[in-house]
């Protein structure tokens, strides 16, 4: 519920805005919930400036400049009608982020990825009829510290270390969650605003890609009793909430 009232506020007031960006506006019209618009896509239309998108519900436009453009991350509370960034910049994003996440799979997987196993393209959520989304429970980004500076025989002993704790990580079949896809960004949502999600990179421990497996368990053993519980926790409040 808070996530929502979030959203509601934030949308509200951007949509009694005067101003689109930092632009007056100069089209009328309602502004289109975000929420209810379907995934940006790269298919998406078009149009010559930001307002145009917003109004339309397209996720590109083109600058006056003419730098192709794109609203990104729409419908959340801190900017509910999209980000704007440049396609080009992030497509170069994406490609990083695709060879990180390749390296965290195969560091934290045991055995070989087979992680969407069973699962057809279409699976949809029985209450909404509408399609899910698999999720790691045990994030990648989320464990990616765990690993920093392990080579491969390393690896193998943390992630024996981790199931011993309950933990079977990156694209084991055992770490997917079929989500609905509100509930899947709530959760996220979550992990981002508690500091779970990137754990790593908000707490530095002092040479810690330097300890070995043993020296590491301590920090280990700690983050999952308190950030996996945590996950857990507020993935089965959303869960039964959306049961009831």
């Amino acid at each position: 519920m808070g996530l929502a009232r979030g959203f509601r506020r934030a949308f509200t007031e951007a949509a009694t805005n005067p101003n689109l960006g930092r632009q007056r506006r100069s089209l009328q019209g309602p502004l289109l919930d975000p929420k209810k618009l379907p995934d940006a896509s790269p298919n998406d239309p078009v149009m010559r400036s930001r307002e145009e998108a917003v109004l339309s519900g397209s996720s590109r436009y083109r600058r006056e400049d003419g730098e192709l453009m794109q609203l990104r991350n729409r419908g959340s509370d801190y900017a509910p009608l999209g980000q704007t960034k440049r396609v080009a910049t992030r497509r170069q994003e994406m490609r990083r982020v695709q060879g990180s996440r390749s390296k965290q799979a195969k560091q934290q997987t045991e055995g070989p990825g087979d992680f969407d196993e069973g699962r057809p393209e279409d699976l949809k959520d029985p209450i909404t009829n509408e399609l899910t989304e698999a999720h790691h429970r045990a994030g990648l980004k989320m464990y990616a510290w765990v690993f920093d500076g392990l080579d491969e025989d390393g690896s193998a002993r943390m992630r024996a270390y981790l199931r011993e704790l309950g933990v079977a990580g990156g694209d084991s079949i055992y770490n997917r969650m079929d989500l609905p896809t509100d509930i899947h960004d709530a959760l996220h949502s979550f992990l981002i605003n508690n500091g779970l999600q990137y754990y790593g990179k908000r707490t530095k421990i002092p040479g810690f890609g330097e300890l070995s497996v043993r020296e590491r368990k301590q920090f280990v053993k700690q983050f999952v009793e308190y950030a996996q519980t945590m996950a857990d926790e507020e993935t089965y409040r959303l869960m039964s909430q959306r049961g009831r």
